[in-house]
């Protein structure tokens, strides 16, 4: 026997009124009237054959069977949302792109400014992501592309490297009294073999050993601090004297504050800067995108590194 589906309105009336435990300002929040959205719980009630709520003249609490819907509901809403999104973007030719850090190179700007001519009148929206998260963001096509620093190891992901850049240390001012002279010298790493290093808060230990140069190139292994999950945590950190924070280059370059400095690391391998796109992609124009960008930086570099990882090549002979 067929059983009638939920709604999606039913299943949004549902979610608001457990969230808010009120029916009168669930409704506003959906822009319903009360009855409207009573009328909706009702029917999913109905529907299901179970209580949703237990409801007093007082208040409002999700029953059993409401708390054990809840997550159910909300990735149900929340599958809906990424089809209408991903329809949206089919049909108004938007191209997201992920960024993970600043200082990106500069002539990605040219680039951008391009894409409406060369990409028939395609939209851009940007977005700031988590390096952790590039692999689902692409697969889910909430983002077409990524730009990140550094290697990764993604199932279904290409990653084409568009240029290289040195690495550099940022630490605070009493650090530097410790290091260097001025904010802008070179340093080498054994010099940093005291000093605790932020850890970034990734689930690949391949990547954090990897953004913590560990080992050394003298076998050592550095010392680690606290766990940061972004930038702007980093930089409170190392404003405090918390930790270094080993960088790309040109994302020291783009920091603009006065409790930080910076130094270019001369003995750990340079890092990369890649795109990346899902291998099967649901629109053609993250590909045709990077493409596009791969063959604009090829133009003054050797040819873009698509092997798939983002690690650094040896030199051409």
């Amino acid at each position: 026997m067929a059983v009638a589906e939920p709604s999606t309105i039913a299943l949004r009336a549902f979610v608001a009124v457990a969230e808010h435990l009120h029916f009168t300002r669930a409704a506003q929040s959906l822009h319903m009237t009360t009855p409207a959205l009573s009328q909706q719980v009702h029917r999913l009630e109905s529907l299901l054959g179970a209580p949703l709520f237990v409801r007093s003249s007082r208040r409002v609490e999700l029953s059993v069977q409401g708390t054990e819907l809840l997550p159910l509901a909300k990735e149900a809403i929340d599958a809906v949302d990424r089809i209408q999104y991903w329809s949206n973007k089919r049909l108004e030719k938007v191209l997201s792109v992920g960024f993970v850090h600043v200082g990106a190179p500069d002539r990605l700007a040219g680039i951008f400014t391009e894409v409406p001519e060369r990409l028939d009148g395609a939209r851009l929206e940007f977005r700031h992501i988590d390096r952790d998260t590039i692999l689902g963001a692409l697969r889910d096509g909430s983002i077409d592309v990524a730009f990140s620093w550094g290697p990764n190891w993604f199932d279904g992901v290409t990653t084409r490297t568009l240029s290289t850049a040195p690495r550099a240390v940022l630490f605070s001012a009493d650090t530097s009294r410790d290091l260097i002279r001025s904010s802008h010298d070179q340093i080498s790493i054994t010099q940093l073999s005291s000093k605790p290093f932020l850890v970034p808060a990734s689930a690949d230990e391949r990547y954090t050993s990897w953004a913590l140069a560990d080992p050394r190139p003298d076998g050592s292994r550095p010392k680690r601090g606290p766990r940061v999950h972004n930038l702007d945590e980093a930089l409170a950190m190392v404003v405090t004297g918390l930790g270094v924070c080993l960088v790309p280059e040109p994302v020291a370059q783009a920091i603009q504050h006065p409790g930080v400095f910076w130094a270019t690391v001369t003995d750990i391998p340079a890092v990369t800067f890649n795109v990346c796109t899902w291998q099967r992609p649901t629109s053609s124009l993250g590909e045709r995108f990077a493409r596009l960008v791969s063959a604009e930086f090829a133009h003054d570099s050797t040819e873009p590194d698509v092997l798939g990882d983002g690690l650094p090549r040896p030199a051409a002979p």
